[in-house]
């Protein structure tokens, strides 16, 4: 991921790129923290704000960095977002290219009825520090407050993880929204009509041109990071229309099937085990939309008997069955809200 998510966190604890020690580990010096081109590895991203939040005592980091984070850190993500006509567009862009920010994030918007869910999802293993959570979803809503030039309301906000510092620092960034804890999703939840809400800079003509940049710099991101990322955004652009082998993917990536699973295995994966995750991701998605009945559920995700589908997910979530899954709530422990703060479980950083 880009280190330019550093940045606010720096700004909140005063250091310097060079008192990190992850980062020498990491082969990275001054001059490339400098370059905002510059990536680590997620797990590494993680131990550098670990160290940061230990450092600097500072329970609140990820929000207060949040509040820290300008449009201009992140480089040409940003200027394109800011060319973007409305809070929608801007919304769908950052969807769109997230890799080049965050190469294990995805994003999407979700519109039901009056409201509208923006939803952020880790695709790999590494555990999310609370922290990281709180920034995530923080930097979002400044981002937003940046983008519009003036003040944008949430109505809900969703961490997975369970409270794990004073509540009254999330009323100060988040006011009277509900923050809500032990969420399946991170998510932002926006009244829907405020996704059309003009841009303070909106410029059609420039976003064209970061866009073509973006294209440019995407394509490099795919190129360099790693091949389980772009097996994963294969599967899950085809899933249920196409069935893919791993000879079809190795076809589309332009290496031998030999190299893929070679590949593969060195990034500690398979193809087995990617198509899998997808799956279960798809299927958790779909079976929130009470409308899709299981058999469609089964046919998009690629299953040729919906048996398959039972049995696969049986082994996902054991002693589990989609239909059982669809009737049982989002699990929701705890609520705080600006309006009204109840008792919520608390945890602390993990070590």
């Amino acid at each position: 991921m880009s280190l330019r998510w550093l940045l606010p966190f720096l700004r909140v604890t005063g250091s310097s790129p060079t008192e990190l020690g992850v980062l020498s580990r990491e082969g990275v010096s001054p001059t490339e923290f400098a370059d905002p081109d510059t990536r680590v590895r997620h797990a590494a991203m993680m131990e550098l704000v670990q160290a940061l939040t230990r450092r600097a005592n500072i329970p609140a980091i990820g929000l207060r960095a949040a509040l820290k984070l300008e449009i201009s850190d992140l480089s040409a993500f940003g200027h394109a977002l800011r060319s973007t006509k409305t809070l929608r567009e801007a919304i769908a862009w950052s969807d769109k290219y997230m890799r080049l920010v965050h190469g294990a994030l995805e994003s999407r918007l979700v519109e039901e009825g009056p409201l509208a869910r923006w939803e952020l999802r880790v695709t790999d293993n590494v555990p999310q520090l609370p922290a990281v959570n709180d920034f995530a979803l923080a930097a979002g809503l400044s981002l937003a407050r940046q983008l519009l030039g003036k003040e944008c309301k949430v109505e809900e906000v969703h961490f997975q993880h369970l409270l794990a510092i004073d509540p009254r620092e999330y009323t100060r960034v988040f006011g009277a929204a509900t923050v809500r804890f032990g969420m399946r999703r991170n998510a932002l939840v926006f009244r829907r009509d405020a996704l059309s809400a003009p841009l303070a800079l909106a410029h059609t003509g420039l976003l064209a041109a970061f866009e073509a940049q973006a294209e440019v710099m995407l394509e490099h991101v795919q190129r360099t990071e790693g091949i389980r990322g772009r097996v994963r955004q294969l599967l899950l652009s085809r899933l249920g229309r196409e069935n893919w082998s791993v000879s079809d993917l190795a076809v589309e990536l332009a290496v031998s099937p030999a190299t893929l699973r070679a590949r593969l295995r060195a990034e500690g994966t398979s193809y087995g085990e990617i198509l899998q995750q997808v799956r279960f991701d798809m299927a958790e998605e779909f079976l929130t939309d009470r409308q899709v009945g299981i058999a469609e559920v089964s046919a998009r995700l690629g299953f040729s008997q919906v048996s398959a589908f039972y049995r696969a997910f049986r082994r996902w979530l054991p002693g589990t069955t989609p239909r059982e899954f669809r009737r049982t709530p989002v699990r929701r422990p705890a609520a705080l809200s600006g309006r009204r703060q109840s008792a919520a479980l608390g945890t602390s950083l993990p070590r």
